[in-house]
């Protein structure tokens, strides 16, 4: 199902770039651990400042960051926080 999920999203992204065989690729991974999805959740937020593609996430449009920490209940945010992700084994290979 996750297939054609991403296939479709794949095209649409194509078609509104005008762009033809460009290849978006997905990764799925089964989290079986809560400790595994909230380490993702915050590396989602520091990833592309860690790439050097903005330089801070809370000021990018298209960065979720600002509104997780504006939305976020302050004990779940923390939580989120405390999670190191120095080691997380997932791979990035922007």
């Amino acid at each position: 199902m996750m297939q054609a999920v991403h296939s479709i999203t794949a095209r649409a992204v194509n078609s509104e770039d005008k762009i033809q065989g460009r290849m978006i690729r997905y990764r799925n991974t089964c989290l079986t651990h809560e400790r595994s999805y909230f380490a993702r959740l915050y590396h989602t937020h520091v990833n592309p400042v860690k790439h050097e593609v903005i330089d801070r996430a809370t000021n990018h449009e298209w960065c979720s960051k600002a509104n997780f920490l504006r939305e976020s209940n302050p004990v779940f945010l923390r939580a989120i926080l405390s999670f190191p992700i120095d080691e997380l084994n997932a791979r990035d290979d922007f």
